[in-house]
């Protein structure tokens, strides 16, 4: 075999994997959407036990900006806050989102956040600080 055929043959066996690649991207990220709407509403729900955590599979950062852009920026922000383990402002929110592909202001942060925290989905835990109300309890649980 010569260099020009080895080399052709490289070619399209990187081909094939670069397809079967991106299938399974398109695949992860499908099951990642898939994970992320069973755990809103499983978070939509309330535990029988009030003193029960519903502790949701942590996605990260990892996930694709494709799955970051798809959510709603509702549902975006309370991702971070319950994949993050601190509280958040909306500065930090804003460019967290941002990092992931999106393009959501403070100010389109905040407004969320208002929206969130009438609903329940988060708590101000200070000076424009804020996480969820599962984080709030896991950092509580820690604490003592």
């Amino acid at each position: 075999m010569d260099l020009a055929a080895a080399l052709t043959d490289a070619e399209q066996a990187l081909a094939e994997l670069l397809k079967t690649r991106s299938e399974l991207d398109g695949a992860i990220e499908d099951r990642q959407a898939e994970i992320y709407g069973l755990q809103l509403a499983l978070s939509r729900h309330r535990p029988e036990d009030e003193n029960e955590i519903i502790f949701p599979v942590d996605l990260g950062p990892e996930a694709s900006g494709k799955y970051w852009r798809g959510l709603a920026r509702v549902d975006a922000i309370d991702k971070v806050l319950t994949t993050m383990e601190t509280p958040m402002g909306p500065t930090e929110i804003s460019e967290y989102l941002g990092g992931m592909g999106r393009n959501d202001t403070p100010n389109d942060v905040s407004a969320a956040l208002a929206y969130l925290k009438r609903i329940g989905r988060v708590v101000r835990v200070g000076r424009a600080r804020w996480t969820t109300p599962q984080q709030e309890l896991r950092e509580v649980a820690n604490a003592s």
